[in-house]
């Protein structure tokens, strides 16, 4: 919760907090509280770093996997906009060459231009 200085909320924030941390109701923060609430802090401050560090590594295997993938690869997971695995012909529209040869590459007449029939494609 961000308060201004003058808020008057600031008082029950600071009253609350303080409950939260001093334990013993002496109306002090002893030494052994004040360590447990900058371990509790220090812990949210690992599970953070950890959740970004995960975040971090998903997003350089994704663009690893860009990279690495084949320029016909990348072109089929462009044109499948919905990413259900095959091209309608309305996701067809998007490349007026995979239009052109729609009817041809789609061989099980299906109306949908699977990852193994869009190999044939010829842009």
């Amino acid at each position: 919760v961000l308060l201004r200085e003058d808020d008057p909320k600031i008082d029950a924030v600071l009253k609350e907090n303080f409950a939260q941390i001093e334990k013993d109701k002496n109306g002090h923060v002893t030494q052994k509280e004040f360590r447990k609430i900058i371990q509790k802090i220090n812990f949210k401050r690992n599970e953070i770093m950890k959740q970004l560090i995960a975040a971090f590594l998903l997003l350089f295997l994704a663009i690893s996997a860009t990279v690495l993938a084949s320029p016909s690869a990348v072109r089929f997971a462009h044109l499948d906009t919905n990413m259900d695995g095959s091209i309608s012909f309305v996701e067809a529209k998007q490349d007026k060459e995979l239009l052109r040869q729609f009817t041809d590459l789609d061989e099980d007449n299906d109306e949908m231009i699977s990852k193994a029939e869009f190999e044939n494609f010829k842009p």
